[in-house]
């Protein structure tokens, strides 16, 4: 069994593009403001054909039942068309599934097995997604902090935030990386939009993970979003 939960954007763009690459009705379900469509087995074709008629990235929450030695085995990952690393969220979800069975007790067997529950796992795994922040504006149409052509001032604190928190992802083989070009001025600008009194807002795990997956020098993250902003915070300059 397997299913793909696709959107992460704007209902009315999502559901347009749906219908222009494929027939039928769809319903949709929403999370952080973004619509999510369920094409069940949908072919990477078919996904592809969705993405090319709504312009634009669309991300994919894809959730797969195999049948394994010790029972059914699930396995979920999270990806964005055109192509990007895959993050595994496989360990994540069964996590969340054993959680289910177990509050429900005696009704687990019929009420969470992997293929009734393979929905709504992926919805809770839709929640991680949220709209890109929005870029803070001075006074007029330049960022905050630019002065003329150069490069936009971070503050010391944030870069050194930064490098902190790459060293420690690294030290606990959170991060597998095939050289030092990092973005760490891209992560301390993260880390300074996101802190607030002390925490981070929502949606930097999800921000940051995006960010490390998609750089060349990533070859691998082994955490997922609320990991990382775990680590951040541990790694937060007093």
């Amino acid at each position: 069994m397997k299913l793909s939960l696709v959107g992460g954007v704007p209902e009315a763009r999502l559901l347009a593009a749906l219908a222009r690459a494929q027939s039928g009705p769809h319903e949709s379900a929403e999370r952080n403001g973004l619509a999510w469509v369920n094409l069940a087995d949908a072919a990477p074709a078919e996904i592809a054909a969705v993405q090319a008629a709504l312009g634009g990235p669309l991300t994919v929450i894809e959730l797969e039942v195999r049948a394994g030695r010790r029972g059914d085995e699930l396995r979920a990952r999270r990806y964005t068309v055109p192509p990007s690393k895959a993050v595994d969220l496989s360990r994540s979800v069964g996590a969340l599934l054993a959680e289910w069975r177990a509050a429900a007790g005696d009704d687990a067997d019929e009420r969470f097995t992997p293929e009734l529950a393979a929905l709504d796992l992926a919805l809770v795994c839709a929640e991680d997604v949220r709209p890109p922040p929005a870029v803070p504006m001075g006074g007029g149409a330049m960022p905050l902090k630019r002065r003329g052509n150069a490069r936009p001032t971070l503050d010391p604190r944030h870069e050194q935030w930064a490098a902190a928190l790459v060293a420690h992802l690294r030290t606990a083989e959170s991060l597998d990386t095939s050289g030092d070009a990092l973005p760490l001025r891209r992560i301390a600008a993260l880390l300074e939009t996101h802190e607030q009194d002390g925490a981070l807002t929502p949606g930097f795990g999800e921000a940051l993970l995006e960010l490390l997956v998609d750089h060349e020098a990533v070859e691998e993250v082994f955490a997922d979003e609320a990991e990382l902003t775990a680590a951040a915070l541990a790694t937060r300059p007093r």
